[in-house]
């Protein structure tokens, strides 16, 4: 019998767009939606626009108005909540000044509800632009962190913060990877938001150089994409004669049709939180040269799969063309890039997604002792698979004393029909029920613990009411859930 009770998770935003973060949710929200999650999207503040797949719920809260203050945020949110309810998680996307959101607007209600963060930019730009810093970060209860550096910046300011690395996903299968290395059509590709972060002027400025100095071997240069610096950018092309070199296509729903040829992506932003647009070249086969940002600097290998050059320099991104042009720098092998980017397979990713929202949930270790106990032992677990509880992930650690009847074919049978939450301990030898319990709870992962007897049958609300009661008031409910913190104190349930 399975629980089939979805855990209820909120994605809190404050607006959105026609961007990469919008096009991973939806890729996200989707895969939850399917595996034992229903996800929703409030959104703070809307223009009326919907950027989100019609199979996601979608609650935008102010339409075609502003707040005067992000305080005012939390407000909004209450209201929400107490009309659609309390989530099991809430996670606080794009802004770390939503963490703040969210914990000022679940005060009133006495549910115990997880706070994560997912951020899809580097911290300090949010600090730099009022959206919140590092002290909200701090609020969150669990990290999803979308790069090993983003995570690392985390983990320098607390050493205990509780992290996952949440790669975003990309489909291998829309991309056929180059077969060669195009150094000889000397052509890089820009793909992204024309605003004033990406610095598109450096790669203009860069393209001057080496066309100045190797004027028998001029590169090109490809944008596509849009935005507000479109006009300075033109302009800039005209001023420094770059005319005949670059090519603006606009926006494209699918950039790669343009990428043939192309002998790198370049970027050469001053922030980037998630390096997607850099995932989707190399799974292309295509290298990338770029600024050391949060994202890339652990993505690219120099000399592997790309080239980092530092920031606000284009003399030094014109040195990197200019070795590829005379064949000084190493010949990159596509297969080499599509390698570096496995672990951002559409599938891989997904499935480490719904693993890390489990991490960061509190976990109940519920250990059942057993001993010849056949006639009621389905009952038994029955009841336990049958609990209502989401807002805490549950393992059952099953003991069997050494049963002389069927219990451990019984036992074995749950065991692999349900391997993911399940273990079985068999004992060779029949010992004191005591010390049973203890060997479990050496194999006990979870921060609660429960014991249970074959002879219970429990209620479908239990675990979620004992969950509820413990976090609320604190302590341990004794003869019911224990905090293993105080537990493996006690010596009446360890093992000797």
């Amino acid at each position: 019998m399975d629980n089939k009770k979805d855990i209820l998770i909120d994605f809190l935003i404050p607006i959105a767009g026609e961007g990469g973060a919008e096009r991973v949710m939806n890729v996200v929200l989707e895969y939850l939606n399917n595996n034992g999650f229903h996800a929703r999207v409030v959104q703070l503040i809307s223009d009326g626009s919907r950027h989100f797949n019609s199979s996601i719920d979608v609650y935008p809260i102010l339409i075609n108005q502003r707040v005067n203050d992000l305080s005012e945020l939390s407000g909004l949110y209450t209201a929400f909540l107490s009309q659609y309810g309390v989530p099991d998680i809430v996670v606080a996307t794009s802004w770390p000044y939503l963490i703040l959101t969210a914990r000022k607007a679940l005060e009133p209600f006495n549910t115990p509800c997880k706070v994560y963060s997912w951020l899809h930019n580097a911290l300090s730009e949010y600090s730099r632009y009022g959206a919140g810093g590092i002290e909200c970060m701090r609020l969150a209860d669990h990290h999803l962190c979308i790069s090993r550096h983003a995570a690392d910046i985390l983990i320098k300011d607390n050493p205990d913060v509780s992290t996952s690395i949440t790669f975003n996903p990309v489909d291998m299968s829309h991309y056929i990877p180059q077969k060669q290395y195009h150094s000889d059509s000397r052509t890089l590709l820009y793909v992204g938001r024309l605003s004033p972060e990406k610095r598109v002027d450096i790669i203009l400025r860069g393209l001057a150089s080496v066309n100045m100095r190797q004027p028998g071997l001029p590169w090109k240069l490809r944008i596509v994409g849009d935005g507000d610096e479109r006009r300075s950018i033109i302009e800039l092309i005209d001023e420094l004669r770059l005319g005949d070199y670059v090519t603006l296509t606009g926006w494209q729903s699918n950039p790669w049709q343009y990428c043939d040829d192309i002998t790198a992506l370049v970027v050469a932003s001053e922030c980037e939180g998630g390096p997607l647009v850099a995932v989707e070249a190399l799974a292309n086969g295509i290298p990338v040269i770029s600024t050391p940002v949060d994202g890339v600097i652990k993505l690219i290998t120099p000399g592997i799969n790309g080239w980092l050059f530092p920031h606000n320099d284009h003399e030094a991104l014109a040195d990197i063309l200019c070795a590829i042009s005379d064949r000084t720098l190493p010949a990159i092998k596509p297969c080499a890039c599509t390698e570096s980017v496995s672990c951002y397979e559409r599938d891989t990713a997904l499935a480490n997604f719904k693993r890390a929202l489990y991490d960061g949930l509190d976990k109940i270790s519920i250990i059942v002792y057993c001993f010849n106990a056949e006639k009621q032992l389905r009952k038994c677990l029955d009841s336990l698979l049958s609990q209502t509880l989401t807002r805490a992930a549950m393992e059952f650690i099953c003991v069997d004393n050494h049963s002389t009847d069927n219990s451990l074919d019984i036992l074995s049978e749950y065991e692999q029909k349900y391997s993911d939450i399940f273990m079985l301990i068999p004992l060779s030898e029949s010992i004191p029920p005591e010390h049973a319990k203890g060997i479990a709870l050496d194999y006990s992962t979870g921060n609660y613990i429960t014991y249970m007897d074959t002879e219970d049958c429990i209620p479908p609300t239990l675990l979620e009411n004992l969950y509820t009661h413990i976090k609320i008031y604190g302590g341990d409910i004794e003869g019911r859930i224990y905090q293993r913190s105080s537990l493996l104190n006690r010596a009446d349930y360890t093992a000797e």
